[in-house]
């Protein structure tokens, strides 16, 4: 399924002479006849099993990028009090980015959807992750920054007054100052 039907009769054709040559003549030939043999079928192989992976591999890409939207808008749009300090604005830029990759994801599977399984892929599933990787790159900053800590509220000492000292009036016949040390004669 993975090879135009036109080329798949001469690719097999070259197959199955490869494989007679490795029988008849293959015992004697050098190691760079064997090398120029494998080259020529990779050149045709090789495309074959790329599409055939890419097949296989780009649904899960395109699912995973998916869930990493909705997960990502379901955090953007959310009213818990873990995100509650998030601004509006800085929502609106994770938001504007998950359509902007939603859009392209689409755009591109569409294409790939009208191409046959043969045709050279449109979109390729790394490049699929990419864009799941660069999504969370760019909202995780944002979404999981750390609440601001309350803002110190002034507290009043009411214990300071306490501690001021507060000399009591003297009589007017005492002496200033400290009256244990001094020695009177």
């Amino acid at each position: 399924a993975y090879i135009d039907p036109k080329e798949q009769k001469e690719f097999l054709a070259r197959l199955t002479e490869a494989e007679d040559w490795l029988y008849e003549e293959g015992e004697d030939a050098s190691h760079d006849a064997y090398i120029e043999k494998v080259s020529g079928l990779k050149a045709t192989g090789e495309p074959i099993v790329e599409r055939y992976r890419e097949d296989k591999e780009r649904p899960k890409a395109a699912r995973e990028l998916r869930d990493a939207v909705s997960q990502w808008a379901d955090r953007a749009t959310s009213q818990e009090e873990r995100y509650s300090h998030i601004t509006s604005e800085e929502r609106q830029k994770i938001i504007d980015r998950i359509e902007k990759v939603q859009e392209w994801l689409d755009e591109k599977l569409e294409k790939q959807s009208t191409k046959s399984k043969w045709d050279a892929p449109v979109v390729f599933a790394n490049e699929i992750r990419k864009q799941r990787d660069e999504l969370v790159y760019f909202a995780t900053p944002i979404m999981s920054r750390p609440k601001p800590a309350p803002a110190p509220v002034p507290k009043i000492d009411e214990t300071a007054d306490a501690d001021v000292e507060v000399e009591s009036p003297k009589s007017e016949g005492e002496p200033k100052g400290n009256t244990e040390q001094m020695d009177v004669d």
